[in-house]
């Protein structure tokens, strides 16, 4: 402690005496450790630098100030690099483009394509050199081949000609150096309703370009609505394709207004320009008088009288509403039958206008608007039963509203999309293809609930009901649940299969009565037991039940003609029937013997092995045989390079059944799963197999072509030539086509008569007394003779056994239809998009047409053939029925007595303890624990 100036600090002071006195003066006793005062004449001096505090904000400030000079580099460097780079992409753009100009340049003078710097067209010809990459330039010479020199033969309508070019149709369209606005407006208009544009020719020495459109093969809605055109199968436009084609129509018309920049005018919309495809879709042609831009004048007015808007006529003004004019022109013809302009000159809108727009008429004068239209409305769609009086109205106000006199009323495109789409809910098209409100959301309220609803209450009012629609998954939820408890446990050994095979099914029908709804999802299908409908519906006399939509993955196992419709089922039907003939079966009998043969030496070595007699599982040997049986009857002298077919076959029938135990939804086959992923590959390898296959079987028959027909796949390739040559040379039957044929050959073929086989020893071992009954008839009729063809005709109690098995058992237990047209069936009106389901099962135990004893095993009631066992014929449908009758039926009953009578001509069998009575439907009815059999040598 330093002291200057105090009191003790004066002369003469000791330092005892100032000791004292700082530390509190001599009453203070100091004890060790204590603390004590000590004076100091001066104050230390202490040589530490002095700290300076800096402020906190003042240190953020600068450490910020860092970042953003750093910040400032960064992103000052990553702007120069990115505009050097973008700088480089476009140099090397531009470069490339000069570049593939040039090339473009030469190329089109080596195909005689007129290029000049000094033409007036040199605009249009620098478009031009633009399209060589989009679309194909065709030489002259070609397009002339094509046409026959376009011979008056081959025009479609006025210089537009049907030509054969490399085995495609096309349509060509020959012009003079007028192409170049019709040229640019095709190349940015690309949509559905729009006919396509495939390629191009200009001819430098006669100044003619040739358009090369895709060929529309049924023609213009003039010639359907006008024409009396001669329609396949006497198919006529009915009131739901008249609709679609306006719907079509309006919708590419609303494609180039609004959604092309600047905006296209087609300016020649009429019946004539609307080309309808292979499915009547319509499509606009022909865009010669088409321009780009709108609200422009001129004084060349082009077009067709009947069309044009007044606005044009007399003014000369062009705007996109022209074509909303013509559009009304041609609803009015659709719902009239009428051309543009009647035989008395009179135009159609203004007759309409005269005689159905006119306001102030009095109501009495119609008693219903039926009547209103009668004397008006095409008188083909009067008489169809999908005629809508409410929805030809819409229509026709959707017509009014295009035909205003002035183009500021007229709708735009879009509108008059939206008002056609009220007319399709009038009608009650349900359709997968049929009409929808646009927008995300207002289309999944419009299918998963609106929808489903509206045609709920649509069969209610008609007195069929079901469970009712849950969203989204329908009747799903209670399927699975009831499906999961009866696998769970096995059933008794009883033929009452139903309550397990299909047991939501079952409660819905007794429920609700034999016409019922069952919702699959968002897809009703109605029940159908009524056997006169049931015909109806399989013999589809007016081509309005099709086969239903399946599971997208199926396709990868086969199509072939069970997928088909229409004229391509007809013409595969009718090159395949050559091949299933029975004169052509008889032939193949020592093929079945061949493989059956192979099938009971096996069991015959394992049976002696194990002293006598031996448990078998016999599906799985049933496969191998059958699947052996298609090798040898399909590729004849190839089977053994057919077995690999049948394995690789049989693993994706194997990936199916998987796949269809879980739930499906739309997109699930393109995910990159393991099975997917397997699927394809086994597709791949089949379709590659059959196809090295079919090209030695096509050259095996050039070099002897008698001897190469004695099998499946050389009598369907003779067939499928010979139906060549009588249509003008062109193959009818495709090599793809080919080859999901044979792959159907393989599926259906084996898997049927295998399910066929198992279910009879099954069912024999659980009736001894009719299997004795059936191997007396074998020894009896065969002895110790090798089987032919004649003899298993003569085996009586077998087939019984076999059509008694086939009704017990039927390898399909459902048969569904889709409705692609409204019409009326059994007294219930079905409107377009909805499934009948015709289920076999149910039919084939039901009491009413079978009598008391229809789930009992009873072969007896087939002792005077079908006909005399039931009340109906269409209620016994173990192979389908109707022109689509199954076209291996006799192929695989032939294949199955012989199996069956060669078994029971070696081996006497009955049911394992092991067996579990599993009755279950994985794409066929098949036992879910496999079919545990004990064989005993006789």
């Amino acid at each position: 402690m330093a002291w200057r100036g105090g009191p003790l600090h004066r002369f003469g002071s000791s330092d005892v005496d100032l000791l004292t006195f700082v530390n509190g003066g001599k009453g203070r006793e100091i004890k060790p450790f204590s603390t004590i005062l000590v004076p100091v004449s001066d104050l230390p001096k202490f040589d530490q630098p002095r700290l300076v505090s800096a402020s906190r904000w003042d240190t953020k400030r600068n450490r910020d100030s860092g970042v953003v000079v750093g910040l400032s580099v960064a992103l000052g460097v990553m702007c120069l690099s990115v505009f050097v780079l973008v700088g480089g992409i476009l140099w090397y753009w531009n470069r490339k483009r000069k570049l593939r100009k040039g090339i473009m340049k030469e190329a089109a003078q080596k195909k005689g394509i007129l290029i000049q710097t000094s033409n007036p067209d040199e605009s249009f010809m620098a478009d031009v050199s633009e399209c060589l990459d989009k679309y194909k330039v065709f030489p002259v010479e070609e397009l002339r081949e094509a046409t026959m020199d376009f011979d008056d033969g081959c025009v479609i309508e006025g210089s537009v000609y049907r030509g054969h070019i490399r085995g495609e149709v096309y349509a060509v369209k020959k012009m003079k150096w007028n192409a170049f606005e019709e040229l640019k407006i095709l190349q940015k208009v690309n949509h559905h309703s729009l006919v396509r544009l495939e390629g191009f020719c200009i001819n430098a020495h006669d100044g003619n370009c040739y358009l090369v459109y895709e060929y529309v093969q049924n023609g213009s809605l003039h010639s359907w609505l006008h024409g009396g055109r001669n329609r396949s199968r006497g198919e006529e436009l009915d009131w739901k394709r008249r609709l679609q084609i306006a719907v079509d129509v309006a919708n590419g018309l609303q494609y180039i207004h609004q959604h092309t920049s600047p905006s296209v005018v087609h300016k020649d919309i009429k019946s004539s320009n609307i080309l309808l495809d292979g499915s009547l879709r319509a499509k606009i042609a022909n865009f010669g008088l088409a321009r780009t831009g709108c609200n422009a004048v001129t004084t060349n007015i082009l077009g067709t009288q009947g069309y044009l808007a007044p606005e044009y006529l007399q003014d000369g003004l062009v705007t996109d509403k022209m074509d909303v004019f013509a559009f009304g022109v041609v609803l009015l013809e659709l719902v009239s039958g009428r051309e543009a302009i009647g035989e008395t000159g009179e135009m159609l809108w203004a007759e309409a206008e005269r005689t159905l727009f006119q306001e102030g008429r009095k109501e009495e004068e119609y008693s219903c608007k039926e009547e209103r239209f009668k004397g008006w409305v095409d008188e083909a769609l009067v008489e169809q039963c999908g005629f809508s009086t409410e929805s030809v109205g819409n229509v026709v106000s959707v017509a009014r509203a295009c035909l205003q006199r002035h183009f500021g009323r007229r709708p735009s495109m879009v509108d008059i999309v939206y008002m056609l789409c009220k007319a399709d809910e009038l009608y009650f098209d349900f359709s997968e293809d049929g009409l929808v409100p646009t927008g995300i959301m207002a289309r999944v309220l419009y299918s998963f609930w609106w929808k489903p609803k509206r045609i709920a209450k649509f069969f209610k009012d008609q007195g069929v009901v079901g469970l009712p629609y849950k969203f989204l998954y329908g009747n799903f939820k209670e399927h699975a649940a009831l499906e999961k408890e009866s696998l769970s446990k096995p059933m008794p050994l009883s033929h009452n299969i139903i309550p397990r095979v299909a047991p939501l099914f079952q409660r819905i029908v007794q429920k609700y009565g034999k016409t019922s709804v069952v919702w699959l999802g968002t897809l009703p299908r109605v029940i159908i037991m009524d056997p006169e409908a049931i015909k109806a519906v399989l013999s589809n006399k007016n081509g309005q039940f099709e086969k239903s939509k399946t599971n997208a993955l199926t396709k990868l196992l086969a199509t072939g003609l069970a997928h088909l419709e229409g004229d391509k089922w007809a013409t595969h039907r009718k090159i395949l029937n050559p091949a299933f003939h029975l004169d052509k079966i008889k032939d193949m009998v020592p093929a079945f013997y061949a493989s059956c043969k192979d099938l009971i030496c096996k069991w015959d070595a394992i049976v002696d092995k194990h002293g006598g007699s031996y448990e078998v599982d016999v599906w799985p040997d049933f496969l191998n045989l059958t699947g052996d049986v298609i090798s040898r009857t399909a590729f004849g002298s190839n089977y053994l390079e057919g077995r690999p077919i049948f394995e690789l076959q049989s693993e994706q029938a194997y990936l199916l059944r998987k796949a269809l135990s879980a739930p499906y939804f739309p997109g699930l086959e393109y995910l990159p799963t393991k099975d997917n992923r397997r699927r394809k590959e086994l597709d791949k390898s089949i379709k590659a197999l059959l196809k090295g296959i079919i090209e030695k079987k096509e050259n095996a028959m050039k070099l002897d072509p008698e001897g190469s027909q004695n099998d499946l796949l050389g009598l369907l390739l003779e067939s499928n030539l010979k139906e060549s040559r009588e249509s003008g040379g062109a193959k009818v039957m495709t090599p793809e086509e080919l080859i999901e044929e044979c792959k159907l050959f393989y599926f259906a073929g084996q898997e049927t008569t295998n399910i066929l086989l198992t279910w009879t020893m099954i069912v024999l071992s659980m009736h001894p007394e009719w299997q004795n009954r059936a191997r007396e008839e074998v020894l009896k009729i065969f002895g110790k003779n090798k089987p032919d063809y004649e003899a298993l005709t003569q085996l009586k109690t077998v087939t019984m056994i076999l059509h008694e098995v086939l009704r017990l058992y039927p390898p399909v237990t459902f048969l569904n239809r889709g409705i692609s047209k409204k019409t009326r069936l059994g007294g219930i009106t079905f409107p377009a998009g909805v499934e009948v389901s015709l289920p076999t099962l149910f039919l084939h135990h039901d009491k009413e047409l079978w009598g008391e004893d229809a789930g009992e095993f009873n072969p007896e009631r087939f002792s005077g053939g079908i006909s005399k066992a039931v009340k109906h014929p269409a209620a016994f449908l173990p192979f389908g029925g109707g022109p689509r009758i199954c076209i291996g039926m006799n192929f695989g009953l032939t294949e199955a007595k012989l199996a069956l009578s060669m078994i029971l001509h070696k081996f006497w069998f009955e049911l394992s303890p092991s067996y579990a009575h599993a009755p279950h439907t994985v794409i066929i009815l098949r036992p879910q624990h496999g079919a545990q059999i004990i064989l005993h040598k006789l």
